[in-house]
């Protein structure tokens, strides 16, 4: 099993309250090896990648790129942007977390397609459990794009027309599309599955005008 690290309250941590907050993590200065953690986790492998950005928790004052991606090292798996808070807040990381990082001198390991993926769907459960038929070699990256008031028929025709100019829209271990959508609530949930699922949620007008989707793809 993963271990996770660093998924404080506002980063996608436990929503009973369980997990810290980063608006109390804080401080004034860093570990004494605080450059050399910092590049640990920024050499990871990057299992999950969004194409958005949030703003700083803490200092209400930047966006955060990329924030939602979840990188791995095979045995832990943490969320992208806690190199930022780190980097600038000195949020700590767990204490078995820097001692992991600091027994492996600071390089961390390759992992293999077949790891990652396992992680993958460890992370994401039920909605990742897709086969993965792309060959992630040929992946050369990823985007995000947007359309106001995305709808069944304008999502296929995008789909299409990006097929016809022999892009990939799904995810090159999964064969998945990512996004999000609001629900009747108010609130924001994944959208994580196939072409089918995206369009099976258009058709039932799930998705309210008010705001942008996004969708990514490799």
């Amino acid at each position: 099993m993963i271990e996770q690290a660093g998924f404080y309250r506002e980063l996608g941590g436990a929503g009973d309250g369980a997990a810290p907050s980063l608006r109390d993590a804080g401080r004034s200065t860093g570990e004494w090896d605080e450059e050399r953690l910092l590049a640990y986790l920024e050499a990871s492998h990057e299992i999950y990648t969004v194409m958005g950005a949030e703003r700083d928790v803490i200092a209400d004052d930047v966006w955060i790129t990329g924030a939602g991606s979840l990188i791995t090292d095979g045995t832990y798996v943490w969320p992208t942007e806690l190199a930022y808070y780190v980097r600038r807040h000195h949020v700590a990381l767990l204490p078995e977390f820097a001692a992991h990082i600091r027994a492996r001198n600071y390089v961390s390991p390759p992992v293999p397609r077949e790891q990652a993926l396992a992680i993958f769907e460890e992370c994401l459960g039920e909605n990742a459990r897709a086969a993965a038929a792309a060959d992630a070699a040929t992946a050369k990256g990823f985007f995000t794009w947007y359309r106001p008031a995305l709808s069944r028929v304008s999502a296929q025709n995008l789909l299409d027309q990006l097929a016809a100019s022999d892009l990939f829209v799904q995810h090159p271990l999964t064969e998945n599309l990512f996004g999000f959508r609001d629900t009747v609530q108010g609130k924001r949930e994944p959208l994580v599955g196939g072409v089918h699922t995206l369009l099976s949620a258009l058709g039932l007008g799930r998705v309210p005008k008010r705001r942008v989707p996004s969708l990514d793809g490799a």
